[in-house]
């Protein structure tokens, strides 16, 4: 608890410097292919596509995607004291679900802590540098049941943004 409370506060202090645009920037790795400008995401994620945002104002994301012939949306957000949310999905009269919450930072070795459908999940951050508390060209690594996914970000984020990157993307994966 201590730790998600630690994290809920750095990820607030860092939504104040999330506010500044960033330019179109690049998102590329393991079978993913997007591009981000202001704080939203468009592209491919396997075999589909994906549109995502980050809403600043209100530490909220949603992700919407054209799967298996429907349209499937999500939110990940702060609900009490849960940051996250679940994907939903109705194939062949069977629900399909994903669920990503933040379980916490850990800043020592740049890393965010998630729960990805149950399992415990590591987002290790490496980058060029840090400037202004923004990872200059992360890249995010974690390994999903036994697999392990990539991606670079040529641009910046914090640690709030870098969250909703790993819940858009590895959430869209992961489905």
């Amino acid at each position: 608890m201590k730790k998600l409370l630690i994290a809920i506060l750095a990820l607030s202090f860092s939504s104040v410097v999330m506010a500044e645009d960033h330019p179109i920037a690049t998102i590329t790795g393991t079978g993913i292919d997007l591009k981000t400008y202001d704080h939203a995401i468009a592209g491919s994620i396997r075999d589909f596509l994906v549109w995502g945002f980050v809403d600043e104002a209100t530490f909220s994301s949603e992700l919407i995607m054209r799967r298996d012939g429907q349209i499937v949306r999500a939110n990940f957000k702060k609900d009490g004291d849960k940051i996250g949310g679940v994907i939903q999905q109705q194939i062949d009269g069977k629900s399909r679900e994903t669920a990503i919450y933040l379980k916490g930072i850990n800043k020592e070795q740049k890393a965010l802590l998630l729960e990805i459908a149950g399992e415990p999940v590591t987002v290790t951050i490496q980058f060029d540098k840090i400037e202004n508390d923004h990872f200059i060209n992360p890249v995010y690594t974690a390994t999903i049941r036994g697999e392990t996914v990539s991606f670079r970000l040529e641009g910046d984020a914090c640690y709030g943004f870098s969250f909703h990157l790993a819940a858009l993307i590895l959430g869209a994966y992961a489905h």
